[in-house]
């Protein structure tokens, strides 16, 4: 009762933002550029906007309006494009949070059995689409290289300090020829190699962002896009063949390839009917695990507990298919 009031309160606030959509994206707020300093307030509230609609889409698939739960799903994928500003990267992880959060709200509705073969297909098909993540990493470690100009003015720093901080930055965005979802190993060797070669150099500790971490967003990303896509095809299969797949090499039936249940560099997601045929689970790698850093990071061969309080540890890399 509590969410329908709130909901019923809010109802003109996200009739408002419906009616945003009708307008072309990116939209850009005014700005005045101060390097580091840059205030982002607009940027980083639009996770309200998503988390708003979210809890929409929430209750309405829990009351079967599956009208209103795709309405909301799109606005969150207009909301995510209309401030994917390809800037900066506390920009670009903004968007990877607007975007892994309309991932999280697909994949938690699939456990609630709502959705036709129309809607299915409708999802995959924009889920196959790949985000354009090497221009995303290319133009924000540009945009991160112009305030790093701003801060370098001046005599504080020497030229082949200014210039050793402008290699740096040219190594990063050479990241970009990575393929998806694989950023993460060799940011993390460029980023353990300027660690090592530092020589003590004051500009480049302080601007160096921490690039492993920026990359491993990334590559987690893409590993969600890869297990929502599989876990809507598993259900789009049941509905049509009246019966689980019994591997996910049956899901080119449905329009998928072998590399869209392939974790890159890992390996193929995890499947397994549960024993009461009623329920199926794909699962990939636990997002926690720092071994995702490394190259022995694989998919269980058991789909993870998710028994009472195990479900939040692991729902993030977990669909459970009703």
């Amino acid at each position: 009762m509590l969410v329908d009031s709130f909901l019923s309160e809010a109802r003109p606030l996200l009739e408002l933002i419906h009616d945003a959509e009708k307008y072309p994206t990116p939209v850009w707020q005014p700005l005045e550029f101060q390097g580091f300093g840059t205030q982002l307030t607009e940027l980083q509230d639009s996770r309200q906007i998503a988390r708003l609609l979210q809890l929409d889409f929430e209750h309405a698939i829990v009351g079967d309006d599956r009208e209103r739960a795709m309405r909301d799903l799109q606005a969150m994928q207009n909301t995510a494009d209309a401030f994917d500003w390809d800037l900066f990267l506390v920009g670009e992880l903004v968007n990877v949070a607007l975007r892994s959060m309309r991932y999280t709200a697909i994949q938690r509705s699939l456990y609630a059995d709502v959705w036709t073969a129309e809607d299915l297909q409708q999802l995959i098909s924009e889920l196959q689409n790949p985000l354009p993540l090497a221009q995303s990493w290319q133009r924000s470690i540009e945009s991160e290289k112009a305030m790093a100009m701003t801060y370098t003015e001046g005599y504080l720093f020497s030229p082949s300090s200014r210039l050793r901080a402008f290699e740096i930055y040219a190594q990063m965005e050479a990241l970009s020829n990575s393929p998806p979802g694989r950023f993460a190993l060799p940011a993390r060797e460029l980023e353990q190699q300027f660690r090592a070669n530092s020589d003590g150099d004051m500009l480049a500790d302080m601007i160096l962002p921490a690039v492993a971490a920026y990359a491993a967003a990334f590559d987690r990303l893409e590993r969600t896009r890869r297990l929502v896509l599989t876990s809507l095809a598993v259900k789009l299969f049941q509905l049509t063949h009246d019966r689980w797949p019994n591997s996910l090499h049956e899901l080119t039936q449905v329009g998928l390839e072998s590399q869209d249940w392939t974790l890159p560099g890992i390996g193929a997601l995890g499947y397994e009917i549960q024993a009461d045929d009623q329920t199926a689970c794909v699962w990939g790698v636990n997002e926690t695990d720092y071994r995702l850093l490394e190259t022995q990071a694989a998919v269980s061969a058991e789909c993870p507990d998710y028994a009472g309080e195990e479900l939040d540890k692991v729902q993030v890399y977990l669909t459970i298919i009703n």
